[in-house]
């Protein structure tokens, strides 16, 4: 073997070696920063606190636009997880509520509803922190009781961070809520309760 041809066998060695060593320390490195997801949560319940609802008890739903018929006492929440190797500290979640309400047309007379649409009806912002989010493990965050008082409602997060990372820096829907009894419409009158259309007449 020449010489020259021994250099080249050297170099492809050390790169074979340099290749090694890198796919090595890829596969065998923990990540150095904490995991953090969020996940929606609608669950059926029994117990209340009048607390978690604080922004909607002086609200005034019996108008048109909010349904008539209310369902089972249901808690909607959000769950942090972390699923990193490391903790996470001094975490701030930014989270919004946007309710809606049901806008309409009446037609010839008042059993006669048409060009509906869900508008945004008010939004309540709000700071969650925690000081530490051990590895593997799970927080969950109340954010609102539901009875029906309203047909739709947003769920954002705005932004979530660490000391760590910026794990959202913009708003994102990660759910949306929808009264039941839409699933379940039998005839115009069923419909135009869900609508609170009957408010107006009423009124």
């Amino acid at each position: 073997m020449t010489e020259f041809n021994a250099d080249i066998v050297l170099v492809i060695i050390s790169i074979v070696n340099l290749l090694f060593v890198y796919f090595a320390y890829k596969l065998t490195k923990k990540d150095v920063n904490p995991k953090l997801f969020v996940t929606p949560i609608l669950r059926d319940t029994e117990e209340y606190d009048k607390t978690v609802n604080h922004e909607l008890l002086e609200m005034n739903f019996n108008q048109k636009g909010f349904p008539e018929i209310p369902h089972n006492l249901q808690l909607w929440q959000v769950k942090i997880c972390n699923n990193g190797d490391l903790p996470a500290t001094n975490v701030v979640i930014e989270y919004s509520i946007t309710i809606k309400k049901a806008e309409f047309d009446f037609g010839l007379d008042a059993a006669d509803v048409y060009n509906e649409r869900f508008v945004d009806f008010h939004s309540i912002s709000r700071t969650k922190k925690f000081d530490y989010l051990p590895p593997n493990f799970e927080k969950v965050i109340n954010v609102l009781y539901l009875d029906g008082k309203f047909p739709y409602a947003d769920l954002k997060i705005n932004k979530m961070t660490s000391n760590e990372l910026t794990f959202i820096k913009d708003k994102i829907l990660i759910d949306t809520y929808e009264h039941p009894e839409f699933q379940k419409l039998e005839d115009s009158h069923h419909h135009r309760q869900m609508l609170g259309a009957d408010n107006e007449i009423k009124s």
